[in-house]
């Protein structure tokens, strides 16, 4: 990259992180300050000229200091201004390399986890997608490809994904920042940070509690995967960089850094063998909503020979929903009777069901109560 660019990319990276930027007495020079580092002034070239390298890399070594980043790795942040990205690494100045089939499960491991944070933040925006008549798995298999691998800093050794934000993207829509792609790093930031809490309180309990805002028990399985390699270290370093092309929010930015140790894995192990198998998501909640759609006649209805089951369908939410959801779901005859009088008496209804995530939405997979909610 032109260094003119990187000075740019640096001033970008600056006004998102809350410096703001000041005029000085000298010609060309401008001053960054920041409330959050009392006394600390940044000092960079207003345009690039011969005498600016000295001063952006001055600034550089100044910025890693107080964001305890490293050089190397902010100068990476800044090269790559549109993509978030995500750093393991083995801590260790004596490590020059990592033999090849680690980093292979690692980066199959990492490519995982971030389809199913993917997968997992499509579910949150899919009344958006469905407007734009996109599915699950296009949206999110076209995101993996477009993540990049790329070897980070020196010395101790370690890998970089970058997960572009793109801020062009179908995931770009008439709500505030941020967009489809920023919230899927959100969602690994939000789980490591989890994992994090769990370190300080010695407990899995936290990670268990708080599944639906963290990783999912497959989410967990991948992060224990990454941990197999552990062994080849003491521990394996976690770091999240966010693309300077989008402003980041403070609750995003409290987590420098985590460590995963084999303590740390030890918590993950206890979390998923807590969890249910969610190869399937299976989940057991209480739906509420109106029974907008019912498929038998009213002569049907008032045949006492009904047999079998017959679909309703139920637009509502629960609380592992994230937004209002149209639900099908197959009732037995008395069941069916209190949907329809809903129905006729425009009343909400609530329902003790089973269900499971699918490409399309949530599909029923048993219930054991109907009520009309007065």
């Amino acid at each position: 990259m032109e260094m003119s660019k990187f000075l740019e990319n640096m001033k970008l990276y600056l006004r998102n992180n809350s410096w703001k930027e000041f005029n000085t007495q000298y010609h060309g020079l401008s001053i960054f300050e920041n409330p959050a580092f009392e006394g600390v002034e940044l000092v960079l070239p207003k345009t690039f000229n011969s005498q600016s390298a000295f001063d952006i890399e001055a600034t550089l070594n100044t910025l890693s200091i107080i964001s305890e980043i490293e050089v190397d790795q902010l100068k990476l942040l800044i090269h790559r201004f549109e993509f978030d990205l995500h750093n393991f690494r083995f801590p260790g100045e004596r490590i020059e390399s990592v033999p090849l089939d680690i980093i292979e499960e690692i980066l199959t491991s990492t490519r995982k986890l971030i389809l199913l944070s993917a997968q997992d933040t499509y579910n949150t925006m899919r009344e958006f997608f469905q407007k734009e008549k996109v599915n699950k798995t296009d949206i999110t298999t076209s995101y993996v490809k477009h993540c990049n691998f790329a070897h980070t800093w020196k010395g101790s050794f370690g890998i970089t994904i970058e997960s572009p934000v793109n801020p062009k993207s179908i995931g770009l829509y008439a709500e505030p920042m941020p967009n489809f792609e920023r919230k899927v790093t959100q969602k690994i930031y939000k789980g490591m940070e989890i994992i994090k809490q769990a370190q300080e309180v010695k407990s899995h309990s936290v990670i268990v509690d708080n599944v639906d805002v963290g990783f999912s028990g497959s989410m967990l399985k991948e992060l224990l995967e990454i941990g197999e390699h552990s062994r080849y270290s003491e521990n394996i370093e976690y770091t999240t960089n966010w693309a300077p092309a989008i402003p980041v929010e403070a609750e995003y930015q409290k987590l420098n850094r985590v460590e995963l140790s084999s303590l740390t894995f030890s918590y993950l192990e206890k979390a998923v063998n807590e969890l249910k198998p969610d190869e399937e998501e299976v989940y057991q909640i209480s739906f509420i909503g109106f029974p907008e759609k019912l498929s038998s006649t009213k002569e049907q209805l008032l045949d006492q020979e009904f047999s079998g089951s017959k679909n309703v369908v139920i637009r509502g939410s629960s609380r592992i929903m994230k937004s209002i959801v149209s639900l099908k779901v197959p009732l037995r005859y008395s069941d069916y009777q209190k949907a329809a009088h809903a129905h006729i008496q425009k009343k909400d209804i609530r329902i003790q069901c089973k269900v499971k995530r699918v490409v399309r939405g949530w599909e029923v997979i048993d219930y054991s109560k109907v009520e009309i909610v007065n």
